[in-house]
């Protein structure tokens, strides 16, 4: 699975599992929500999740899109929100993802694997995504300021670091006199904030 660093219309970070929200090019142009399933060069491919609409010729809940970065703009980290499946109304089924390369999606006792067009035919439309909060995080890894890349010795950021888990965590005992982000180049002793929104203007 290809995957480069991606950043959303705001500049902002954009991450394989990331929910996004974006709008489509092309003749049939619509504004659609969803996992990201892969990332690539300006771009991302997302797993639509906001449009149950059936017989339409947009894309539907369960179908991939690729949308560039300029039309990205991130709602939640996969750290906040987790992309269950899709639950069908008219048995309760959850339908979870069983192969990204070609969106098969298929149910615990049921023996076929279905296409998204599939499976909006099998239930007239009519499957709603599911959403899970991601567990937070342990102990250990509230702790952790910054990750340390074996090898190189490069320090990088928690914002930084896309493969956090894969690095040893350091903790501000490991950093007494701070450091460096090699991405970012802020103190990863420093807590970074996100930067306020402007206030509404007013007539």
């Amino acid at each position: 699975m290809t995957s480069s660093r991606l950043t959303d219309a705001a500049g902002r970070a954009i991450n394989e599992h990331d929910h996004v929200g974006g709008t489509t090019s092309g003749r049939y142009q619509t504004t659609i929500t969803g996992p990201v399933l892969q990332t690539g060069k300006g771009k991302a491919k997302v797993l639509v999740t906001n449009r149950p609409q059936p017989g339409s010729p947009r894309a539907a809940n369960g179908d991939t899109v690729w949308i560039s970065s300029d039309r990205l703009f991130l709602l939640h980290t996969a750290t906040e929100k987790k992309f269950t499946g899709y639950r069908s109304h008219e048995d309760g089924r959850l339908w979870t993802l069983a192969n990204v390369r070609d969106t098969l999606f298929e149910s615990p006792m049921v023996p076929a694997r279905y296409t998204a067009a599939s499976l909006r035919a099998l239930y007239q439309g009519q499957i709603h995504a599911v959403w899970t909060d991601a567990p937070g995080p342990t102990a250990e890894q509230d702790r952790t300021v910054a990750y340390r890349v074996p090898g190189t010795g490069s320090v990088y950021c928690v914002a930084c670091c896309h493969g956090g888990a894969l690095f040893p965590g350091l903790s501000s005992d490991d950093l007494p006199d701070g450091g460096l982000c090699d991405g970012c180049g802020v103190d990863v002793l420093i807590p970074q904030h996100p930067n306020p929104r402007p206030a509404a203007r007013t007539s």
